[in-house]
């Protein structure tokens, strides 16, 4: 790359190479890329994620960089690539982020570290997820290692905004905290649904002749966990075999399908209605499709899928079933229900 990166937040750190602090001072030049930041920022104030490279590279769209890239280096004499340029629009949208994620920290009022490290796990709509599949799986073994996977850059968000609470806490230290935070949730859960069960027997019995097989607002609140278990059920309904991959380390796939000789590597995402499935997740159903040795690959989605999420499955011939199409199947399902037990 053309420049050094800083970190974000350190007011010492420098701010890149000499074209870079050249271009910050070039009125003319800096307004395709102020542009190009200010797009990138309704995607960062309209969802509540961590910025981080892997996920803004679903919402910069490199072509358009590209072509600042050009223009700069072709009108203004500067020499600086795309790829230069990208990487200091993620870290001025991570700054953006930070500011953001601060901001609703200070709101919650936390006590302590652990309810900073709480607050960490809720922030991110990915991390989320990740956490509640965990907690759900009681197979799932929790530990830094299955963390880092999960957690990834934006452990730094955490690390920062400890600091700013003056904590400071080594990596091993911050992973060990998690790790003993999620257990105890994962235990007052199974605790609270045990005593739940217990408590509702009869009045589920009472209700299960009038409970439709799949309510699709209850869909979408259910855990990740319960939706991959749904939408095996339903593949299963249908005739196909059904495996569910070992969550740590599924290697971009939750289901492995199969009937008639085709086999179908599966990723399944229940997310809400406003947020879109990325790049990602089809770049590992394309990996998962080699690891497991299948015929082709599926995404399967509550909510729908950004633009550069439906190119490239486009172009590696991935099956994107967006929140319509599964609704479709859930009404067909209660439907057929409702038409055999009425």
């Amino acid at each position: 790359m053309g420049f050094k990166l800083f970190f974000w937040g350190d007011d010492n750190s420098e701010k890149g190479s000499d074209e870079i602090q050249k271009l910050l001072k070039d009125d003319r030049a800096y307004k395709y890329i102020s542009n190009l930041i200010k797009e990138a920022e309704k995607w960062v104030n309209k969802y509540r994620q961590f910025p981080t490279f892997d996920i803004l590279d679903d919402y910069i769209d490199y072509d358009d960089i590209e072509k600042v890239s050009y223009i700069l280096n072709n009108r203004y004499g500067y020499k600086l690539s795309g790829e230069d340029l990208e990487e200091y629009l993620v870290q001025e949208l991570e700054k953006i982020g930070y500011e953001k994620f601060k901001e609703w920290i200070k709101l919650k009022n936390p006590r302590d570290e652990n309810e900073i490290i709480r607050l960490f796990l809720q922030y991110d709509e990915n991390i989320a997820d990740e956490i509640d599949f965990a907690i759900s799986d009681v197979d799932t073994q929790i530990n830094a290692q299955y963390l880092k996977e999960i957690i990834g850059e934006s452990l730094k968000y955490l690390t920062r905004v400890l600091q700013e609470y003056n904590i400071q806490l080594e990596e091993r230290q911050i992973y060990a905290k998690i790790v003993e935070i999620i257990e105890n949730m994962r235990l007052q859960r199974y605790e609270s649904e045990l005593e739940s069960n217990s408590m509702n027997k009869i009045s589920e019995n009472d209700a299960s002749k009038n409970a439709l097989p799949i309510c699709w607002v209850e869909l979408t609140k259910m855990s990740g966990h319960d939706f991959e278990t749904l939408i095996g059920s339903i593949f299963a309904s249908l005739g196909f075999d059904v495996e569910k991959t070992k969550h740590t380390g599924d290697q971009g796939a939750d289901l492995i399908i199969s009937k008639g000789g085709l086999k179908i590597a599966v990723q399944v995402k229940r997310y809400s209605e406003k947020r879109k499935v990325g790049n990602k997740a089809v770049q590992e159903i394309v990996a998962a499709i080699k690891y497991y040795g299948t015929d082709k690959g599926m995404i399967i989605t509550t909510s729908n899928y950004t633009k550069p999420a439906i190119e490239l499955a486009r172009a590696n011939g991935i099956k994107l079933i967006g929140g319509q199409e599964l609704k479709k199947v859930v009404d067909s399902l209660n439907s057929i229900y409702n038409i055999l037990l009425s």
